[in-house]
C-alpha cells in the first residue's frame, strides 16, 4: 500500500481474495490519464513464474469493476507470454525487480497544471485559430499535463497528431494524441 501511495495512487478499498491475493481499488488523480485502477498484489517466491492466465483474469475483473486499467504486482517474475499478453490488455505489470526499484526509488512527482488564460484574461477560441497555432496549443496543453511531447505534426482536416510520453513509473508510456478542431 505504501508503494501505491508513493506513486500517487489513492487507496479506496482493500480486499483479501482467497489464495493469498490482495485486491485493491485505487484512484489516480489526473485529468487525462487518471481514473480508477484495480490492483492485484501477491507474494510468490522470487524466481516463481507468473503465467498469462492470471493476467487474463485481472483484465476480466478490471472490466467487470469498470476500472480504467489493472495493475498486477508480484514478488515473482512474469513469463514472456504474460508480458506479451499484457500489452494487448488493459494491464500493467510490476514484478519483484520493478517492485524493489519502486520501493527504493524516489516518489513519483505527478505535478501538472491547468494552463492560465492569456494576460488579458481572454480564453482563445480553439476552433477558430490557425492550425499552426492550434498545434502549439495542443503541445502546451500536453506539457502542462505532465507529458513529454516527442513529435507533433499537422494532419488532414484541421487536426494535430502527437506522440507523447507520460512518465509515471507504473501506468506511464507512449500515447498517440489526436487534437481536432470543430466549430
Amino acid at each position: 500500500l505504501a508503494v501505491l501511495a508513493k506513486m500517487n495512487f489513492e487507496v479506496q478499498k482493500v480486499k483479501k481474495v482467497p489464495g493469498g491475493t490482495l485486491q485493491i481499488q485505487v484512484d489516480f488523480s489526473h485529468p487525462v490519464v487518471g481514473g480508477r485502477f484495480l490492483v492485484l498484489a501477491r507474494q510468490y517466491p522470487e524466481t516463481s513464474p507468473v503465467h498469462a492466465d492470471l493476467i487474463r483474469e485481472l483484465d476480466e475483473v478490471t472490466r467487470e469493476e469498470s476500472c480504467k486499467r489493472g495493475i498486477y504486482i508480484v514478488t515473482g517474475q512474469f513469463t514472456e507470454e504474460a508480458k506479451n499478453i499484457s500489452l494487448k490488455m488493459a494491464v500493467d505489470l510490476v514484478d519483484g525487480v520493478k517492485l524493489n526499484e519502486l520501493m527504493e526509488g524516489p516518489a513519483y512527482d505527478g505535478r501538472w497544471t491547468f494552463r492560465v488564460v492569456d494576460e488579458k484574461g481572454v480564453v482563445t477560441e480553439l476552433s477558430k485559430m490557425t492550425l499552426m497555432s492550434f498545434g502549439k496549443e495542443v503541445d502546451l496543453f500536453l506539457k502542462s499535463m505532465g507529458f513529454r511531447v516527442e513529435k507533433i505534426r499537422k494532419a488532414q482536416g484541421g487536426a494535430v497528431v502527437a506522440v507523447a510520453e507520460f512518465p509515471h513509473p507504473v501506468t506511464g508510456g507512449k500515447f498517440c494524441v489526436l487534437g481536432k478542431q470543430f466549430p
